[in-house]
């Protein structure tokens, strides 16, 4: 698995080589021309930007498109009706990783004083979905009234910072933005923000602001719209995922129509999108995106396997030889294995931030953590639900990685029940009740409680480990949620210990931006340690302060991703890993042995081949079209 090379070590200033203009005439989808003709919207031309971004496909067979189709999508959550890839950054990452950044809505940037600070030009004349300007105001709205607003974050995420101190977000003029950090800024790793940056249009959200229309009017909007305070109203129609506010204009390639509780939800073609091919067709070739909602992963799994849908992920990988099947026999669906940039297919996760102190304290014990791994029999994992394809292993970088640590890989992964006993025994947790399960110090049942999801595999995965720490004399179950309750959990730290799925928040490619959540306590999908995640966010005011162990990961982790140098990089990260591998903050099964994409055989410009697909430019869906 190969990714991209840190861009700072090879360039000062990027300009926009994929955004020079065409001379001539733009072409449109016919819906569009046929507005034009009627008199209801702008010609192509006066809707484009001054420069459009000219598109490139990374499918090895790409081509010029058609316009035309309607894509269909399935999910059984309305949370995931989400819109298609990640189309909209100012500064792009191409799927395959092997070419560094590329300038996406902005024009071009520059590097000075050795990465403090940055100068991102955007492309002129740049228009959200309603037709209204995108300039540098938009950025400055979303940095200073959103990102920096207490009552709408209360907490300034950690990519917001550099050096203990909070980046500054600055207007030079209406195309230019200056950002300027304390310590050397890692934009490639920090894209997420000029991702950010590029959903919150002023101009329509500023109806809702109290700096903008008084406090008392703002309030008041929020009580007759059914919000306690303006800031939850803002929240809603600000909608940072584009899927529940059909009114908010958007960047989006497809723009928000029907949202959920409808079903499906669409998505469609953005009159004022930015983009173009190669030979001069406004972007994107597709009409429509729809979203039905199943409810249940297994439906939309039928569906997939039924060819019903035009584009899946299936991460069952046990499936794959029924779906080859189904590709042989129906002739309705293509079927590739796909990699991801998950380190493990389940993590064991304890609440080390635990309300009641007892528990707490035995969670914090890294005895009773080793004493965990011990118990997990990892081959049986591997052999009855991933049919023998994937290799134990901790949540750890891979071989392939750059800040791959052997130790933390390979530690307590050895299927020792025996060691597993006597550890816990040591650590005061010898005494049992009647049915042999331990009982805390303090004399009562010791009962811990996993909360997960049920998403392919992991159900079948906890029951295994469920059983695994039965045999040692933990009293364990599991219970099944979703996702929404899932998180009122986590954010209330109401609850004992989890399941998580693929490294959520671990991730190849992504780990100095944040993309470490089970190494140290940065991230907001932690919940092996929310409060300590709490504590860093706020910068000491809220929350409970880490044990010394993570106060030493979180210095070296804030130092690594504070150098361009990547000798520097990898000896902090070292120190991560290493501490991590010393406490095993969490407990990994085994790698994650990859996904199955399923995409109707029509459809053309897909990428099919075995690359992490859920970082970069996604292959650019503005690119897809169906052929016939």
């Amino acid at each position: 698995m190969k990714f991209w090379t840190p861009i700072l070590c090879i360039a000062v200033s990027i300009s926009a080589i994929s955004g020079i203009a065409i001379a001539g005439k733009y072409n449109e989808a016919p819906e569009l021309a046929a507005l034009v003709k009627a008199g209801k919207l702008p010609p192509v031309e006066q809707r484009l930007p001054a420069e459009p971004f000219v598109a490139h496909w990374s499918a090895k067979d790409g081509r010029t498109g058609k316009y035309g189709g309607i894509l269909r999508l399935a999910v059984w959550d309305p949370e995931m009706t989400v819109p298609l890839g990640n189309s909209t950054s100012l500064i792009q990452a191409k799927h395959s990783y092997t070419v560094g950044l590329y300038p996406n809505l902005a024009k071009s940037y520059e590097m000075k004083d050795q990465g403090r600070e940055w100068i991102i030009h955007l492309r002129e004349h740049l228009k959200w979905s309603d037709g209204h300007p995108y300039t540098v105001d938009d950025i400055i709205f979303w940095y200073e009234d959103y990102q920096l607003n207490e009552e709408v974050t209360p907490t300034v995420e950690p990519r917001m910072f550099s050096g203990g101190e909070i980046i500054k977000f600055e207007k030079l003029d209406d195309y230019t933005l200056r950002i300027r950090a304390k310590q050397p800024y890692l934009l490639e790793t920090n894209r997420s923000l000029l991702m950010l940056a590029t959903h919150f249009p002023k101009h329509y959200l500023k109806q809702f602001h109290p700096r903008y229309i008084g406090d008392t009017k703002a309030n008041e909007l929020a009580r007759k719209s059914g919000f306690v305070s303006w800031d939850r109203l803002f929240f809603e129609k600000a909608d940072s995922h584009e899927n529940i506010n059909p009114d908010k204009p958007s960047l989006e390639p497809w723009i928000l129509t029907q949202a959920s509780p409808n079903n499906p939800v669409i998505f469609k073609r953005n009159p004022y999108y930015w983009a173009v091919d190669e030979a001069g067709n406004q972007l994107p070739y597709i009409n429509e995106v729809r979203y039905a909602i199943t409810g249940g992963p297994e439906i939309a799994k039928l569906k997939a396997l039924a060819g019903e849908v035009d584009f899946a992920t299936i991460e069952d990988i046990v499936s794959y030889s029924i779906f080859k099947k189904a590709e042989k026999r129906d002739k309705k669906i293509k079927v590739f294995r796909w990699a991801s940039t998950a380190v493990n297919a389940l993590q064991v996760e304890f609440n080390l931030t635990h309300q009641d102190p007892v528990m707490r304290k035995i969670f914090l014990d890294k005895r009773f953590r080793f004493a965990v791994s011990h118990a997990i029999n990892r081959e049986m994992i591997s052999e009855l639900v991933w049919l023998g394809l994937a290799e134990p292993w901790q949540v750890a970088p891979y071989e392939t990685s750059r800040f791959y640590n052997e130790r933390l890989a390979h530690t307590a992964l050895k299927y020792d029940p025996v060691k597993a006993r006597k550890l816990l025994d040591e650590m005061g947790l010898e005494k049992k009740d009647a049915d042999g399960y331990r009982l805390r110090p303090d004399g009562q049942k010791l009962q811990i409680d996993f909360i997960t999801i049920a998403l392919e595999s992991i159900p079948e995965i906890s029951e295994i480990v469920v059983g695994n720490l039965k045999d040692i004399g933990l009293n364990t179950k599991f219970r099944i949620l979703d996702l929404g309750f899932l998180s009122e959990r986590k954010e209330g730290n109401n609850f004992d210990a989890t399941f998580i799925w693929q490294s959520w928040g671990t991730a190849e490619g992504v780990y100095l931006a944040g993309g470490a959540n089970h190494l140290v306590s940065v991230d907001l999908h932690n919940f092996w340690s929310p409060e300590w995640t709490t504590w860093y966010q706020s910068g000491g005011k809220k929350g409970v302060k880490p044990v010394p162990d993570m106060i030493r990961a979180l210095e070296a982790f804030d130092k690594a991703r504070s150098t361009l140098d990547p000798k520097e990089q990898e000896k902090w990260f070292k120190v991560v890993t290493d501490i991590a591998a010393d406490n095993l903050w969490t407990i990994g099964t085994t790698k994650f042995p990859g996904m199955i994409k399923v995409i109707n055989p029509r459809l053309r410009n897909v990428p099919t081949a075995f690359l992490p697909w859920h970082r970069g430019d996604w292959g650019r869906p503005d690119l897809w079209f169906y052929e016939n």
